[in-house]
């Protein structure tokens, strides 16, 4: 190549990197102004994408429920500090949930006192748009454990995640005294209310047990347990045949039989017994629509390159070995943002209601 055209390409590159610094840093100024606008009584928090670049939308309007929005978040220490990971999606969600929700941390002992000493004291007497949080951590997996035992079901090493992962199949036993639950993963951000999550449930028919995004569910790497809807009280009540579909999914895939310990160890965890299950009885899931797992191993669903207009209400940070610098990929200004993110800059509020408690804090360790 002569020194000409070297010069040429050189230019061409700076001028790429320099539209993609450019809309990064556009993107993360209109999340910030969005914010901004969101703690002063404004409209514009939701957020969609046109012509490559995210812009504001009027904000839409959560329906009103007697119920008390609940999130599920599972996290503990395994091969990643999902605890820490987990700061930008609460933060997330403090900031832009329109009314009162609570929060269920599943974890480990460490995670337990992690949460309660370093994370709870930042969010005690903050004024935000929600009135209180309810935290109540669940330690112990003594009912995951023993529901997995029955379908002869690997809690803890099917997956990079460990039980974090597995035991999602099982927290309508673990939190037993709730009706409903959402549960997203550790390394997500909302940019829109999550409320408007909760709201799906009002499109549940009366057998949908469960609703999660199945994108183009041709396998079970291109569908998301990520974030997903349960309607646990139901599940409950029609475990006896559900447990027999579980077993039924864990058998239709010949490699997930692991002949060494006798037990199943699904390629994507409780998203690979999800996938079997839904193959054979659709009518047990909603699809959950796409913006709510625009997620960096499918490049965002186009999100940030696509000339039409795609929304987005969460994005998901999976798939690691993927990793690029955040200039090339737009959709990372968002966690940095929140990760930047501080607590104390929400003012202080006395009256603030905030609650917390530990329960069932007995660790099971696994043989």
């Amino acid at each position: 190549m002569s020194n000409v055209h070297r010069v040429r390409a050189l230019q061409g590159r700076e001028k790429r990197m320099g539209k993609l610094s450019a809309a990064c840093v556009g993107a993360a100024v209109l999340c910030i102004v969005a914010l901004a606008s969101l703690l002063g009584g404004g409209r514009t928090i939701s957020a969609r994408v046109r012509n490559g670049q995210l812009t504001a939308m009027p904000r839409q309007v959560p329906t009103a429920s007697s119920s008390l929005p609940t999130f599920v978040v599972v996290c503990g220490h395994g091969e990643t500090d999902t605890v820490t990971e987990m700061q930008p999606l609460l933060k997330s969600m403090v900031l832009l949930a329109s009314r009162p929700f609570r929060i269920l941390f599943v974890t480990d002992p460490e995670g337990a006192a992690r949460i309660e000493n370093e994370i709870v004291p930042k969010l005690v007497g903050r004024k935000t748009h929600i009135a209180n949080i309810q935290v109540r951590i669940v330690s112990s997996f003594q009912e995951a454990e023993a529901y997995a035992a029955k379908i002869k079901l690997e809690l803890y090493k099917s997956h990079h995640s460990g039980a974090f992962g597995m035991l999602k199949l099982f927290l309508p036993f673990m939190l037993h005294d709730h009706d409903d639950i959402v549960i997203v993963d550790t390394d997500m951000v909302f940019l829109q209310d999550p409320i408007l999550l909760w709201d799906e449930f009002e499109k549940f028919d009366n057998d949908q047990l469960y609703a999660m995004p199945l994108h183009a569910f041709n396998n079970s790497g291109n569908m998301c347990a990520c974030v997903a809807l349960y309607r646990t009280k139901l599940i409950r009540a029609v475990y006896n045949r559900l447990e027999a579909m579980f077993l039924e999914a864990l058998e239709a895939d010949p490699s997930y039989w692991h002949e060494q310990t006798g037990k199943y160890r699904p390629k994507h965890s409780d998203q690979s017994l999800y996938y079997y299950l839904f193959k054979k009885h659709r009518g047990l899931v909603l699809d959950l629509d796409a913006k709510w797992n625009r997620d960096r191993c499918h490049h965002f669903y186009g999100a940030f390159d696509k000339t039409e207009e795609v929304e987005a209400g969460i994005l998901h940070s999976n798939c690691g070995y993927l990793s690029q610098p955040w200039e090339e990929s737009p959709g990372y200004v968002f966690f940095e943002m929140y990760k930047r993110y501080r607590y104390s800059w929400l003012p202080r509020d006395e009256n603030a209601s905030f609650s917390f408690q530990v329960e069932n804090s007995t660790w099971i360790v696994a043989n």
